[in-house]
């Protein structure tokens, strides 16, 4: 155990060492260069619109589709493979089944709820903004 700490803690200095940057501050640190350098940074993000709402549904609409469709294939499969396994278990198997197609049902609320979930707040916000 020894040798295993030495050889993390010698790991550990080579990645420091490796990953390493020089960093070098601007001598002129005053109040008024930091406010103006600040002013202009706010001045810059103001007058630009950087997040355009129509790109970002557009891009993650499609994900959230594919990861549904994803989660109804796998909830119908699960359900499948446990609705053959409690048709062919013995009694007490039986059992063990019936947790599992608990999990099961509460993942497919999750699913489910999130879509709802993420639609109503979307729905919200958009005739909020506009």
């Amino acid at each position: 155990m020894n040798k295993k700490f030495k050889n993390i803690i010698i790991l550990t200095f080579l990645l420091f060492l490796a990953f390493a940057t020089v960093v070098q501050a601007d001598t002129s640190l005053s109040w008024d260069s930091l406010s103006k350098d600040a002013k202009a940074f706010i001045e810059a993000g103001q007058n630009k619109n950087l997040i355009d709402d129509s790109k970002i549904v557009e891009n993650v609409v499609p994900i959230g589709q594919m990861l549904t469709t994803l989660g109804v294939v796998v909830l119908f499969g699960s359900f499948l493979i446990i609705g053959i396994k409690y048709m062919k278990a013995q009694p007490e198997e039986r059992g063990n089944l019936k947790q599992q197609l608990i999990g099961v049902a509460v993942g497919g609320i999750v699913i489910f709820g999130a879509y709802s979930i993420w639609r109503i707040v979307y729905n919200f916000f958009s005739e909020t903004i506009k």
